[in-house]
Parts: C-alpha cells; structure tokens; sequence
C-alpha cells in the first residue's frame, strides 16, 4: 500500500500538469487551497477527482466532496489513504 508522501507526490505532480505549474512557482505548496489560489477550478476538480479513483481505484462520493476538505494536495493525499486503509 502506497505512503502518505508517495500518494502526495503522485497528485502534487498531476495538478502541477493539469494547471501548468512550473517548479518555480513560488506560490504553489502542498498546504495551499488550489481553489483559493485559482489553480483548480471546478472542472479541474472534476479531472482531478477522476485521477484519483483512476490511479488510487477508490471511490469520491458526492458526500465526501461535500464534507471533506479536499482543497489541499495534503488534504487530498490523507483522504486518499483514509480510503485505501478502509
């Protein structure tokens, strides 16, 4: 079963593709809300929501969208092992 950090480091990497992040964007971390920060948006959301139950073959229900904090690679990557360990 993959890692916490390696689970982090496959979605960081996604984003970083699907938003063109470069690696020297200063601004861009783990931590930050990518919605806030206008990395994501809702159809970034959405592709990203299929890249994890794609790649990590879980499931993200409407209610874990609704209830979860899922905003963050950190918050993403610790709801993606929550899921896996289950």
């Amino acid at each position: 079963m993959p890692q916490l950090e390696e689970i982090a480091t496959k979605i960081e990497a996604e984003v970083r593709r699907r938003a063109n992040i470069g690696a020297d964007d200063k601004e861009f971390n783990r931590a930050i809300n990518m919605f806030e920060y206008g990395y994501l948006d809702s159809f970034g959301a959405v592709e990203l929501v299929e890249f994890v139950e794609r790649n990590f073959r879980i499931r993200v229900s409407d209610e874990a969208l609704a209830t979860q904090p899922l905003n963050s690679v950190n918050e993403i990557a610790a709801f993606v092992l929550r899921n896996l360990t289950q």
